[in-house]
């Protein structure tokens, strides 16, 4: 195999890193007195910051599925990447267009997740801004849709070179 063919699973597993960072800081929103995540968030009491587990009001179901949904993504992510390694493994374009689909469903459901909080947000009126973390989310989504196409781009190849050796 080619040294370009690792641009697919490298670009997949810093969209990876992306989201884990992403999903595990407490920056996805901030008001004038804190910050809050999904799973922890500080307020300011004096001159010194009191952290907490994150209490959102009126959070069900909306942030249980903003969490479930981020997490999914990255246990996808996971499978994919052992598509991947067949893949490479194995040259074969069927797993490679598997690690692509699996990719795009992951792609698909961290958005899904992004924009459940962006309606949690706006449903509730909360006088909160999205923060950095959020944003992030959205930066990795770009990083997967990057790796989906370097994926399909390569199972093409291989789809192409396997024809290939079965006329000669």
């Amino acid at each position: 195999m080619e040294g370009r063919w690792f641009l697919a699973p490298n670009t997949a597993l810093i969209g990876t890193g992306v989201s884990v960072f992403s999903v595990s800081t407490r920056y996805w929103t901030r008001t004038r007195i804190g910050y809050a995540g999904l799973w922890k968030g500080c307020i300011a009491v004096g001159s010194e910051w009191r952290c907490a587990d994150t209490h959102w009001p009126n959070a069900d179901p909306w942030i249980p599925a903003v969490k479930g949904l981020a997490l999914l993504s990255i246990v996808l992510t996971v499978v994919a990447m052992a598509f991947a390694a067949m893949a490479y493994f194995k040259e074969s374009y069927v797993w490679t267009r598997w690690a692509t689909a699996i990719i795009i469903l992951q792609e698909i459901t961290l958005a899904c997740g992004l924009f459940t909080f962006l309606g949690y947000i706006i449903n509730n009126g909360n006088r909160q801004d999205l923060s950095w973390s959020y944003f992030f989310g959205w930066v990795s989504v770009g990083f997967y849709a990057v790796a989906a196409i370097f994926f399909s781009i390569q199972a093409k190849k291989l789809r192409m070179r396997s024809v290939y050796q079965n006329i000669n």
